[in-house]
Formats: C-alpha cells, sequence, structure tokens
C-alpha cells in the first residue's frame, strides 16, 4: 500500500474527498505469495507443497531405526502440519476471508497432527527399552548410545498445548462444556506466554486470546492482547501483526466501532514504521484495510435508531471510497499472512536433510 492510497484513505474516512464511484465487485483478495519456494506458482501449488512436504516427514518417521529418531520425526511432521500445513487456511479464517473449506482443513490437519503426537508419545515409552537393550548387547559395547529424550518430551508437551488450543479454537463444537475446554486449554498456554524461544510467547497469545474470547472471557482477551498501537516485537511480527487486528475486531464486537476503524487507520500508518520491506508494508497495510472494510460494514448492519438510513449512506459510501482507492492499487490484492501458525519447536528443516536420521541424528 502506497502512502498515497493510504493519505487518501484518510480523508475518505473523515467524510472529505470527491464522491464514491459507483459500487463495484473487486477482485478477491489473495494471501501473500513471498512464502512460495521456487517452481511454486500460485496458492493451490504451494498447498501441495506443503502436502508433499508433510507426507515425507512421516515417511522418514516410519521408516526411523530407533525410538528416539522416530520420536523426533513424529513430533517433526506434527509441528510442520501446525505451523505450515494449515496455515493459508487459518490466516484467512482470522482475516474474514475464509475458503468454503478452510474450517475442515483445519481440524483435519490438527487432527493428523494430533495423530503424529501420539505415536511420538508412544515412541519415547519405548526408548528406554531400546536404550536397555543396546547397554545389554555385547556386540555394543562401542556403539553409540541413544540420545536423552527429556528434550523431546518437553517439545511434547509444548506442541501438544499449541494442538489443543487450535483444536478447541476451530472446534465446530458450540455449548455444553465448550468453554470449559477453551479456558482450560487457553491455562495450558500460560506458561508459554514467558518463552523466549524465538515466536513462542507471540503465538501464545494469539492462541490464548482466541480461546478466551471462545470462552466469553472478553476481560481476559483484552488483558492478553497487547494494545493495537504498540510496536510489534522482532520475532514472529506478523503474527504479533494479527494480534492488532484481533484486538480490533474485539473492539468492535463491543460496539466501540469508531475506537476500532480509527486504530485500524493508524495501524495501516504504523505498517510503515514496523516493516522493512515495501511488500511487508504493503501488504500489512492492506489487511488492515481490509479489516477496516469489514468493520464498517458490520456498523453499517448493526446500527439501528432514528438515524439508521444516514448512517447506513456514510457507511455505503466509505465503503465505496475504500475500495475505489485500492482499486488503483496492482492487483490482485495480497495479505500479509501468518507465515508459521504456531512457531517451530524444533529443527524441522533439519528433518528434511536428514530423513532417516538414527539415533545420534540432529
Amino acid at each position: 500500500m502506497s502512502k498515497t492510497v493510504l493519505w487518501a484513505v484518510c480523508l475518505i474516512a473523515a467524510g472529505q474527498g470527491p464522491p464514491p464511484a459507483a459500487p463495484s465487485t473487486p477482485p478477491r483478495p489473495r494471501l501473500s505469495d513471498s512464502v512460495y519456494p521456487a517452481g511454486v506458482a500460485d496458492e493451490a501449488a504451494y498447498v501441495d507443497y506443503l502436502a508433499a512436504r508433510t507426507r515425507s516427514l512421516i515417511d522418514a518417521a516410519d521408516a526411523a531405526a530407533e525410538p528416539p529418531a522416530e520420536a523426533r520425526g513424529r513430533l517433526a511432521a506434527a509441528n510442520w502440519i501446525l505451523a505450515r500445513q494449515i496455515e493459508p487456511a487459518v490466516s484467512r479464517v482470522l482475516l474474514g476471508i475464509p475458503a468454503a473449506s478452510d474450517n475442515e482443513v483445519i481440524r483435519e490437519g490438527i487432527a493428523r497432527a494430533a495423530r503424529q503426537l501420539a505415536a511420538a508419545e508412544s515412541a519415547l515409552a519405548r526408548a528406554p527399552a531400546a536404550a536397555a537393550e543396546v547397554r545389554r548387547s555385547a556386540d555394543a559395547r562401542d556403539a553409540p548410545q541413544p540420545p536423552l529424550t527429556e528434550a523431546l518430551q518437553s517439545t511434547l508437551t509444548d506442541l501438544s498445548a499449541f494442538a489443543d488450543a487450535l483444536a478447541v479454537a476451530f472446534s465446530d463444537e458450540m455449548g455444553g462444556n465448550s468453554e470449559d475446554r477453551a479456558r482450560a486449554a487457553a491455562s495450558s498456554l500460560a506458561i508459554l506466554l514467558e518463552d523466549e524461544r524465538p515466536g513462542v510467547a507471540v503465538c501464545a497469545t494469539l492462541m490464548q486470546a482466541l480461546l478466551y474470547h471462545r470462552a466469553g472471557q472478553m476481560d481476559r482477551t483484552r488483558t492478553v492482547l497487547d494494545l493495537a498501537l504498540q510496536a510489534v516485537p522482532g520475532d514472529a511480527r506478523e503474527v504479533a501483526f494479527y494480534s492488532r487486528l484481533l484486538r480490533c475486531r474485539y473492539l468492535a464486537e463491543e460496539g466501540r466501532f469508531a475506537v476500532a476503524c480509527s486504530l485500524l487507520l493508524k495501524l495501516e500508518e504504523r505498517c510503515f514504521e514496523w516493516f522493512v520491506s515495501a511488500t511487508d508494508q504493503a501488504e500489512a497495510g492492506y489487511a488492515a484495510t481490509l479489516v477496516r472494510r469489514q468493520t464498517i460494514q458490520a456498523w453499517r448492519d448493526g446500527h439501528q435508531g432514528p438515524e439508521a438510513d444516514a448512517h447506513r449512506q456514510w457507511c455505503d459510501a466509505a465503503i465505496a471510497r475504500i475500495e475505489e482507492a485500492l482499486a488503483g492499487e496492482p492487483q490482485p490484492i495480497r495479505l500479509m499472512r501468518l507465515r508459521s501458525a504456531v512457531p517451530y519447536l524444533l529443527d524441522v528443516e533439519a528433518a528434511f536433510e536428514q530423513p532417516s536420521a538414527g539415533p545420534d541424528g540432529p
């Protein structure tokens, strides 16, 4: 997003600028293509690439010779699924532009990751027996010993917390004990809010906010989320930016539409300070503009009272002007994506490089 367009949109929000053009149907915005590897040209091919990488990790875990190596492979596969394979669907849902199948894709991905986590737990349970067998073998006195499993067990615990959080946050279950499950899942993330590993605390914050919102605890949601205009941290900037968009959404849900729109306008400006590359600046700005347009639409649709007609006309004009301004930008509009829905908790890339690593593998 250029600064020229940003200032034009600011004037529009203030009721200035030329009258809007007749409403039109703009091209559907798309997620950023900056994550595509070489040879991947579009989102469908990217989804296929992610699925193929998942299969390679699971195949490597299936072929592992020792329980610790299998556990590491299972954890890598689960981490990849939760971080990368479901990310496109999670990004679209959080931006309010879900595809028809996105929620089902997320739930299926979480279930697949959960199966890998369960298999990792089983492999770790077998690891002590395997180590004892090595020690008993007269021919293996000088053989390398299986690595300690404490770090893998810790990774399993943390990945399971993220998997449970995602499963509850994107569950289609409503009522009953769903609110209790959301509170319990949020509590399991509490220790990760203090974690110093890159991206862990930032991702845990976003997940915990989604869970408290699902539990109907808006006071806790506001407490967890950073202030909308607080600078994004150096790690997981995209996730932190989504947290700020989420805070604005929740303000609008509480009826504070004007505050939400004002903050979103300021977020569009802050993109030029928080992000270094012109691509990131533009895509973050477009994401904030999209959420602001959605907020104005909700404000329009929910307004009641004697001035409802005039208010709806104002909202219609504001929406039309936003779309007119964006129509002059390069198409299709690309939106900032999460990149990773959860952080990497182990070296997943090393698992790709050494798919059949034995007990002395990385």
